[in-house]
């Protein structure tokens, strides 16, 4: 409750008291008359009438009301969105008239900081409901004060706003001067509001309303965002494709073949290209040749006698000639027949040769079965070597939205007066 007007009021050159304008916005006054010289039968004071001004149409009258003497009186006027203009007119037989009006910001049916959806656009950002004034939240007015703070909304029935959310965003509602330079808090939200300050609103667009309590934290902090970029930790496990390069350094394979009871290896060699067989064989000792020669076809030998030995010659059916004396015997024509022999053993000695190249073929064989036995080998050993991993990238590293589904509509606060 405020005084926003308090007067005595005395008639001129015995002229009537002249009517008495104040531009008002309080929907709810009370208000107080009474005369000093009055008559103990007058008991009217005042003719009391409010006039709102509409651009279309100019002064309309929207509320009258009488006011006695001595009575304090609690008057409700009809909201309107613009100041109004509050007649008083006093009776023209008063000489004197003593007048005291208040404000009453504590009547509102609904408190300050009440929020109300409201589902579409709405046509003004003031809203009324329940005899309150409700402001939006999420339009273009970002910032309040006095009617001399340049604020975009500069009514002198926000301040209980005002105070409101001074109290309740220490961080949130920033200070500026009447100029717009940023300034810092005051000492109480009515010093602030006296020294025309604007109070920018806290900024509740494209956010969504979570209940307070112990697990969140208290009413009218600020909580998560809207996108996230997600960290490691915060990924499942999961694998990535790769390959190796093809191409290593050298390096030795071992292996060993266990010993067996008798078997048969089997060995096939697979296809190749066109290359060349080379082929050596090792010395060995003292061994023996077996000769044999082909039967052939019809043939002469000859044959020559050494020494001084008599020496039959035969070939035909009968021998033919004796010779004392060394020379040489012809012989004649036989049929076909095969000759047979053996090579004496001779000493160590190797024989080689080659093999020469072919087209593209395959090689198979077979080892012939053995007893039980091992076979080991060994493929040639090389230097240290490395292989190289190839690790296909993934991701773009978009931020993830965590954005809820979300109906969007805008919301009011009361303003906790009529």
């Amino acid at each position: 409750m405020s005084q926003i007007y308090s007067e005595i009021l005395v008639s001129q050159f015995q002229n009537p008291i002249p009517p008495v304008e104040l531009t008002l916005s309080a929907p709810r006054i009370i208000i107080w008359a009474d005369s000093p010289t009055k008559r103990p039968t007058w008991d009217l004071a005042i003719r009391l009438r409010q006039l709102v001004e509409y651009p279309s149409i100019g002064w309309v009258e929207t509320h009258s009301q009488r006011i006695f003497l001595g009575k304090k009186t609690l008057v409700n006027f009809p909201i309107t969105t613009a100041p109004y203009l509050l007649r008083l007119e006093i009776p023209f037989w008063f000489v004197d008239m003593a007048i005291d009006i208040w404000e009453d910001t504590l009547s509102s049916f609904i408190p300050v900081g009440f929020f109300l959806p409201y589902c579409g656009e709405p046509a003004s950002p003031i809203f009324f409901a329940g005899q309150t004034r409700f402001l939006q939240m999420t339009g273009g007015i970002r910032s309040i004060g006095n009617p001399d703070s340049g604020a975009d909304l500069a009514e002198s029935w926000l301040k209980t706003l005002f105070a409101h959310f001074w109290d309740r965003y220490p961080i949130r509602a920033e200070l500026y001067t009447s100029g717009g330079q940023y300034v810092a808090r005051g000492h109480s939200a009515a010093e602030d509001w006296a020294q025309n300050r604007r109070l920018v609103m806290p900024d509740f667009r494209g956010a969504a309303l979570v209940g307070a309590g112990s697990t969140i934290g208290p009413a009218g902090i600020l909580l998560g965002s809207s996108e996230r970029t997600l960290a490691i930790e915060n990924l499942p496990p999961h694998f990535h494709a790769g390959s190796t390069a093809q191409t290593a350094g050298s390096h030795t394979h071992s292996f060993s073949l266990d010993a067996v009871n008798d078997h048969t290896h089997s060995l096939t060699v697979d296809s190749a290209g066109g290359h060349t067989h080379s082929l050596t064989v090792d010395s060995a000792g003292g061994h023996t040749h077996s000769l044999t020669v082909d039967s052939a076809g019809a043939h002469t030998h000859v044959a020559q006698v050494t020494g001084g030995s008599s020496n039959t010659a035969t070939g035909g059916s009968a021998p033919r000639l004796i010779y004392q004396n060394p020379g040489t015997i012809g012989m004649t024509t036989a049929g076909a027949h095969t000759h047979t022999g053996s090579a004496a053993s001779a000493g160590a000695h190797t024989h080689t040769g080659s093999a020469a190249s072919a087209g593209a073929h395959t090689h198979t064989g077979s080892a012939a079965s053995a007893g039980a036995h091992t076979h080991t080998g060994q493929i040639n050993s090389a230097s240290g070597h490395s292989h190289s991993l190839n690790i296909a990238s993934e991701g773009s590293g978009v931020p993830l939205s965590v954005f809820q589904l979300s109906a969007v509509e805008h919301w009011f606060v009361s303003c906790g007066v009529f």
